[in-house]
C-alpha cells in the first residue's frame, strides 16, 4: 500500500494542532487541582500573604486569625510578659500552619522564614517543623528536633518520620513560593519518635512545568510557540514546494530516469520508477488544484511524465 507523503505531512500537522490544544488544557486542569480549596488557597502578591480558608475551626491558623480570635486553630495565647517600657509597633509574627492529615491528604502553603508548620497524623501524632530559611524559587530549610532538612526548588523530599524505612510524607516546591506537603500512606500511623527523621531526595527534571502562576504560563506559551513554529514551517515548506514545482520537477524527472537507466531493466526496477513518476503526477495535480500551477502548465507537465513512463 502506497502512503502519500503529503498525507503524512497533513496528518502530522493535524496531530501538532491537536496537541497544542490538548496539552495546555490538561496542564490548566492540573493547575486547577493544585489551586483547589482541598489543598488551600493563597494570594499571589509579592508579600505572599496567606489567606488559607480563613474560617475558624478549619484546623488552619490563617493570616487574619490569632490565638485571641480563634484559639481552636491557633492555640491558646501565651501569657503576656511584664511591661518593659518603650513603645511602637512591630512586624507581624510568624504564621503557624496546621496540616492535619486526618482531614486532607495534601496541603499547599506559602511559608516565610520562621513560620511554624505542625503536621498531625492519625492518633494525634505530631511533628512540628520550623522554617529555618525560605528563599523564593531556590530553597527551603525545615528544622525539626534540632535537625535541619534542606529542599531545593528542583527537588522532591521524602520524610521517613519514624525511621522504619517507609516514607511517610513528601514535600516539594510548587512554583517559586508554594510548598506542598503530602502524606504518602493515608491511614497509616508513623510511630512515636525514636530518632531524628530521615530525609531522602530526588531531582525534578522540569519543576516549573507543573506549577501554578506565571511560571506555568511561561512554559505553556513556550510549548505553544514551538508547536506553532513547527506547524508554520511545515506549511511554508509545503507552499515553497508547490510554488517551485515546475522547476524542481524537471530536475526530479531527470534524476528518476537517469537512475533507472543505470540499473538493470528488471520488472521490479521498472515498477519502482513508475511509482515515482506517478507520485510526481499526483504532486503536480495537487499543485494545480491549490492554484500554484496553471491548467496549461499542469497538462504539459502531466504529458511529459506520461511520455517518460512509456520509455521505461
Amino acid at each position: 500500500m502506497r502512503v502519500d507523503r503529503n498525507s503524512i505531512i497533513a496528518a502530522f500537522a493535524l496531530i501538532l494542532i491537536v496537541l497544542s490544544i490538548v496539552v495546555p488544557s490538561i496542564m490548566v486542569f492540573r493547575l486547577d487541582e493544585l489551586n483547589s480549596p482541598l489543598i488551600g488557597r493563597a494570594t499571589s502578591d509579592a508579600n505572599v500573604t496567606l489567606t488559607v480558608l480563613e474560617v475558624c475551626g478549619d484546623a488552619i491558623c490563617g493570616a487574619s486569625e490569632s490565638c485571641s480570635s480563634c484559639s481552636a486553630d491557633c492555640g491558646d495565647c501565651p501569657s503576656e510578659p511584664a511591661a518593659t517600657g518603650g513603645g511602637g509597633g512591630g512586624a507581624a509574627g510568624p504564621t503557624t500552619y496546621l496540616l492535619d492529615f486526618r482531614i486532607e491528604e495534601e496541603y499547599l502553603i506559602y511559608p516565610s522564614t520562621r513560620d511554624k508548620i505542625k503536621t498531625i497524623f492519625d492518633d494525634g501524632i505530631e511533628y512540628n517543623f520550623v522554617v529555618d530559611k525560605f528563599s523564593k524559587g531556590k530553597e527551603i530549610i525545615l528544622e525539626l528536633d534540632d535537625q535541619s532538612y534542606s529542599i531545593s526548588f528542583d527537588e522532591i523530599a521524602y520524610f521517613d518520620l519514624d525511621n522504619n524505612d517507609v516514607d511517610d510524607m513528601r514535600v516539594n516546591f510548587v512554583g517559586e513560593t508554594g510548598i506542598r506537603f503530602e502524606v504518602l500512606y493515608p491511614g497509616e500511623i508513623p510511630e512515636e519518635k525514636k530518632a531524628p527523621p530521615r530525609m531522602s531526595k530526588e531531582k525534578v527534571k522540569y519543576p516549573a512545568i507543573v506549577v501554578p502562576g506565571v511560571e506555568v504560563g511561561i512554559n505553556i506559551l513556550f510549548i505553544l510557540g514551538v508547536l506553532a513554529g513547527v506547524i508554520l514551517l511545515i506549511f511554508i515548506y509545503h507552499h515553497l514546494r508547490f510554488r517551485k514545482i515546475e522547476k524542481s520537477q524537471k530536475i526530479k524527472l531527470k534524476k528518476i530516469y537517469s537512475s533507472y537507466k543505470k540499473k538493470k531493466k528488471t520488472v521490479e526496477e521498472k515498477k519502482k520508477a513508475k511509482d515515482k513518476l506517478e507520485k510526481q503526477i499526483n504532486l503536480l495535480s495537487k499543485a494545480h488544484k491549490d492554484g500554484y500551477v496553471s491548467k496549461d502548465s499542469y497538462l504539459k507537465g502531466r504529458k511529459k511524465i506520461r511520455n517518460l513512463m512509456k520509455k521505461l
